[in-house]
């Protein structure tokens, strides 16, 4: 329980209503009584830095300001333009006291490039700038990498896949949730991107929720290139439960425990307008909203009904204009 209540709120960025839940909860095992001692400790005692043991002071003392400014926004002590003026300020600061120049950099856009100059003088991996809501950061030491031919639902893609190992920090959505959900992998334009100790490489798990839906971005990206998120995150989630074979009901629970009707949360939004166009599409009812509803449909109909709605999402974005359309979520 307490770990769904986590990745509900930790990825919408309202710890608050999370602070309720969790310090609510009793007779916890002793799993669930760990998480929620180090939740509590870190967003309602106070104690806001998790412990990351690190000899670079100058990484560390980055690694403390993004904390810092995470804490302000998942709290909601700061509305968005005011956490990226307070990121920007306390990255001044520790330029300031490691007698770093950033005189030229006049928001936070160019302090971010100056700093990820010092992370490559320093010959570590990184991911800096915005990964919806706050600005993101994510270091790691090592990489390796491996080519995959993966089968999307209308195609096979033949897709790099870099494996990240030694993280030193995992990013805001691992330290919103302790730990407990963070993002796994990612695509770019000429790669995608993967924890290695996120996954056990043989299960339908990584080949689906990792492999066919980053699989998914990478070729969107290349088709849609001006898609956004919500529906980059909408087409992947469909491809994931088309693809699927065991894990279409796990799947199911997952989207209906973390989707929210709120466009600013896009990975939770993505999964509500999902759940609402199959509930529509096989049974012209209203958001399905329990599993064990859904469980009365095969799962072979569910994911013919997947499919469905992806190609039909695919004909509309054509009509629109593919290389130009946004959005029609």
């Amino acid at each position: 329980m307490i770990e769904n209540i986590l990745r509900k709120y930790g990825w919408l960025g309202d710890l608050r209503s999370a602070i309720k839940k969790i310090s609510k909860l009793e007779r916890l095992d002793n799993k669930d009584l760990k998480i929620q001692k180090e939740f509590l400790k870190r967003f309602y005692y106070g104690d806001r830095f998790s412990q990351i043991k690190i000899k670079d002071q100058f990484v560390a003392d980055v690694i403390s300001a993004y904390q810092s400014y995470w804490c302000q926004m998942l709290l909601k002590k700061l509305i968005l333009n005011e956490g990226e003026n307070y990121l920007y300020q306390k990255l001044c600061e520790v330029f300031d006291k490691h007698k770093i120049n950033y005189k030229n950099c006049r928001n936070l856009d160019q302090l971010e490039k100056s700093l990820g100059h010092q992370f490559d003088k320093k010959g570590v991996y990184y991911i800096l700038g915005s990964v919806l809501p706050y600005r993101e950061l994510e270091i790691w030491k090592k990489q390796t990498s491996k080519i995959y031919n993966v089968k999307l639902p209308n195609k096979n893609r033949k897709v790099k896949v870099v494996f990240l190992h030694d993280f030193i920090i995992r990013g805001w959505a691992d330290y919103a949730t302790v730990g407990v959900s963070y993002p796994s992998g990612w695509a770019k334009k000429d790669a995608l991107f993967c924890i290695k100790d996120a996954y056990n490489q043989r299960s339908e798990k990584f080949k689906c929720s990792y492999l066919v839906h980053e699989t998914q971005h990478f070729d969107d990206y290349k088709h849609f290139p001006k898609l956004e998120q919500i529906d980059l995150e909408y087409r992947a989630k469909l491809a994931e439960l088309i693809m699927s074979k065991k894990r279409t009901y796990e799947l199911l629970d997952k989207f209906i425990v973390t989707m929210n009707n709120n466009p600013s949360s896009p990975h939770a939004y993505a999964e509500y307008c999902l759940l609402r166009d199959l509930s529509f599409g096989l049974s012209n009812k209203k958001m399905v909203r329990r599993l064990i509803e859904w469980k009365k449909i095969s799962a072979v109909a569910i994911r013919n009904a997947c499919f469905n709605i992806l190609s039909l999402h695919t004909k509309n974005l054509n009509i629109k204009g593919a290389r130009r359309v946004r959005g029609i979520l």
